[in-house]
């Protein structure tokens, strides 16, 4: 239910949302830079995938900012 609430904050534009869980939109924000400050969570459950990111420098501190 929490997440259709959330998708609703802004249907076409995952990177307006405020929490993202699925993989094709965390992955849309990231190689896109479309992320804005209204993100407030991101979650990815990588559980028996195996997965080399690929980041630039800026993806990469997006990630760990707050720090």
């Amino acid at each position: 239910m929490g997440w259709r609430i959330v998708s609703r904050e802004s249907p076409q534009e995952c990177g307006r949302r405020s929490r993202l869980w699925l993989s094709k939109d965390v992955f849309h924000v990231l190689k896109k830079n479309t992320g804005t400050e209204i993100v407030k969570g991101i979650v990815l459950d990588f559980q028996g995938k195996e997965f080399q990111p690929t980041l630039s420098n800026y993806q990469r501190d997006l990630l760990t900012w707050p720090s």
